[in-house]
């Protein structure tokens, strides 16, 4: 597998996520009704993270790397697309704002692999939380990214998930929009993007 190196503090300022879908327009549009959703519980300014969409034949869920040069597309172990952009791009500037708080979790069947490939682009930090399993952290300038042992995930092997600070707020905002739910309690919400992608959003504390 080919990885195209690069330097991290000159060309790599930003990561997006990046979503490649069959419905460019309704999830645009999801994530644009998500950034309305949470930006009234949190610093609506502070640590922004960028979400680029390019229409698909097939939903995939991957990363742009923002930097200076436009760069063929490639895939880390586990078929995600890593797309290289300029900050100059349409992709870029057409991307979604999100406040901070996004974590994104890739679930490989090889971690060890996986880890190699992105440390290419960012060291990887080994954690373990108790008794869990042991896994890597990439703190990038984008969604913080953690890469976890293979498991069934609804779509492309990535989980979502969102930090709020207030999810009471969160809650009672639900209410009044037309998110259609999978499941909901006081400790977390459970939704669906357009392409079936889950998005879990949890209290911080």
């Amino acid at each position: 597998m080919s990885v195209i190196s690069c330097n991290i503090g000159a060309q790599l300022p930003q990561v997006c996520l990046l979503l490649k879908t069959p419905k460019p327009e309704a999830t645009r549009a999801y994530y644009t009704a998500i950034n309305s959703l949470i930006s009234n519980s949190v610093d609506p300014i502070s640590g922004r993270i960028h979400i680029a969409i390019l229409p698909s034949d097939t939903a995939q869920a991957g990363f742009a790397f923002v930097g200076e040069k436009e760069l063929n597309e490639i895939q880390d172990p586990d078929s995600h697309p890593i797309h290289f952009c300029s900050v100059n791009s349409d992709l870029f500037i057409r991307s979604i704002s999100l406040p901070p708080g996004l974590i994104v979790i890739l679930r490989s069947p090889s971690i060890e692999k996986t880890k190699q490939f992105y440390s290419n682009y960012k060291k990887c930090q080994e954690e373990q939380h108790g008794k869990g399993s042991k896994h890597y952290s990439i703190d990038w300038i984008g969604p913080f990214t953690e890469i976890y042992p293979e498991r069934k995930v609804p779509l492309g092997g990535m989980e979502f998930i969102y930090q709020v600070p207030d999810l009471n707020a969160i809650l009672e905002q639900l209410k009044k929009t037309q998110f259609k739910t999978i499941s909901l309690d006081n400790s977390h919400m459970l939704i669906n993007d357009p392409d079936g992608r889950q998005m879990k959003i949890i209290a911080t504390s």
